[in-house]
């Protein structure tokens, strides 16, 4: 009897543990019913920054982006007035914001890449790669949402540089700004500023005030090396008073280092319109354009021997070089009399 005691206690404890479980799933925040549910709302907000893009790339009228946004809203039965009440539920609880954007960044790049994006995009480097000449650095979040109320109308970052760094390396930040403005002037800042190894300090600083992709550049001319890279992006309180919602989505967020090439003096024999070393005879070296292929002649013509004269004359280290040459620029062959 006394060795079963054990076993029901444990049974006991084992009831209230499940119990517990229960009460704190059930005690779960959810949304109230008045307001768009999690799921469709992102579902609606990616439809609607797509049908903003494609209103932006064709220059529409304010007319016509009324248009686009009201066949968002069609598409998913819901109101301009649902929207804007649920928008601002959401703005109230950014974590949920927060996540349906970081969301939504994914989204845009798959869909993105699924169209065929251009291989020039900066995308193309390696998004978790910190190596190589050229490689995406940024290691913060990819897609962030600024209100204008503070705390949530700043974001700070900071980079921290490393060995991989090198003198003379140019930085690029760029990224996608979208907004969400019920009315009035839409605007953004980002700054965006680079430390050198001798405590110099580079800054530049953009106004956002549409949809545009941006893009710039700090380049380290002096080579002295990246010590410090940081900055913020920023959404101001408008002047106008206003209890409309505002909102900037800052997405696709890239920090892109690029290593300084070095020249290289001698060019492939394939290539077009490439630089290639010529040496005059008993002179320095000079360089000349050449639109053709790459004459291999050129090349070889580099070393220089004495005459029984004492002059010096170009040593052909391949006699067949110069005859396919001529052959290309279709020169005809001199006829020996």
């Amino acid at each position: 009897m006394h060795a079963q005691k054990p076993n029901k206690i444990q049974g006991r404890w084992a009831k209230l543990l499940i119990l517990l479980v229960l009460v704190l799933v059930s005690c779960k925040p959810t949304v109230p019913s008045d307001y768009i549910q999690p799921g469709e709302m992102e579902d609606l907000l990616y439809d609607y920054h797509i049908a903003m893009s494609m209103a932006a790339i064709k220059n529409a009228t304010p007319t016509e982006q009324e248009a686009y946004k009201l066949a968002v809203f069609k598409q998913y039965d819901v109101s301009e007035s649902d929207f804007s009440k649920s928008l601002q539920y959401y703005m109230r609880h950014t974590e949920r914001l927060k996540k349906m954007y970081e969301n939504i960044d994914e989204r845009l790049q798959k869909e993105a890449r699924a169209q065929g994006a251009s291989a020039s995009d900066f995308s193309q480097y390696g998004e978790a790669s910190l190596k190589g000449d050229t490689t995406n650095v940024w290691n913060k979040a990819k897609a962030m949402v600024l209100m204008p109320q503070p705390p949530d109308n700043y974001r700070y970052f900071e980079i921290q540089t490393d060995t991989t760094y090198h003198k003379g390396d140019q930085l690029t930040l760029e990224f996608d700004p979208q907004f969400i403005v019920q009315d009035g002037t839409r605007e953004g800042i980002a700054v965006f500023s680079v430390t050198f190894g001798n405590d110099s300090v580079a800054t530049e600083t953009i106004r956002i005030y549409n949809e545009d992709h941006q893009v710039f550049s700090i380049r380290d001319n002096a080579h002295v090396g990246i010590k410090r890279v940081r900055g913020y992006f920023y959404m101001p309180q408008p002047q106008e008073p206003s209890t409309t919602f505002r909102l900037l989505m800052v997405s696709n967020i890239k920090l892109i280092r690029m290593h300084e090439q070095k020249n290289t003096a001698t060019a492939t024999s394939d290539s077009t319109d490439t630089t290639y070393p010529i040496r005059n005879v008993g002179g320095e070296a000079v360089h000349k354009m050449q639109g053709e292929r790459t004459l291999q002649a050129a090349e070889k013509m580099t070393e220089t021997s004495k005459s029984a004269s004492g002059e010096s004359r170009p040593v052909i280290v391949n006699q067949r070089t110069p005859q396919d040459a001529m052959r290309e620029r279709r020169i005809p062959t001199p006829t020996t009399q």
